[in-house]
């Protein structure tokens, strides 16, 4: 994670990001530059307030972290933690075609996270009605894979 007091301009953007209406945030920068350190300090910031969704991190040399094919089924099993009613979905999903994982990663995408996410319900409390919380999902070092 990032030293106290460093990366704050960076830390600042991102977290005004987290807080606005923009879907996609990419950090880029040079092999180095410390892009991964600020990934693990945001997804500690966001588990923090209960906002991280689901993360991974790519790293090379580790065997199941440098393997795409990994990527969707731990972004699920996280999200149907993180998501009311998506456990359920993604069960019958497992239960229906229980090969999904050796299916292109867009196919996994759209049946074990896009469908699922919809087929949630959604809460009709006062309280969620008046203070949304936009979840976080961080996926570093993709290139790794």
């Amino acid at each position: 994670r990032c030293l106290v007091g460093t990366r704050k301009k960076v830390l600042r953007k991102i977290k005004k990001w987290a807080n606005g209406s923009r879907p996609i945030c990419w950090l880029n920068g040079s092999a180095g530059s410390g892009k991964s350190t600020i990934a693990q300090t945001i997804a500690e910031w966001c588990a923090e307030r209960e906002r991280l969704a689901a993360s991974f991190f790519f790293f090379r040399g580790t065997g199941d972290r440098e393997d795409i094919s990994h990527l969707i089924p731990t972004l699920a099993f996280q999200l149907s933690s993180t998501v009311k009613g998506m456990e359920l979905s993604i069960k019958d999903v497992l239960r229906k075609e229980s090969s999904i994982t050796t299916q292109s990663i867009h196919y996994q995408l759209k049946k074990l996270i896009i469908e699922p996410i919809l087929a949630a319900p959604r809460s009709k409390s006062i309280q969620d009605l008046l203070r949304p919380k936009r979840m976080v999902i961080v996926i570093d070092a993709l290139d790794e894979c």
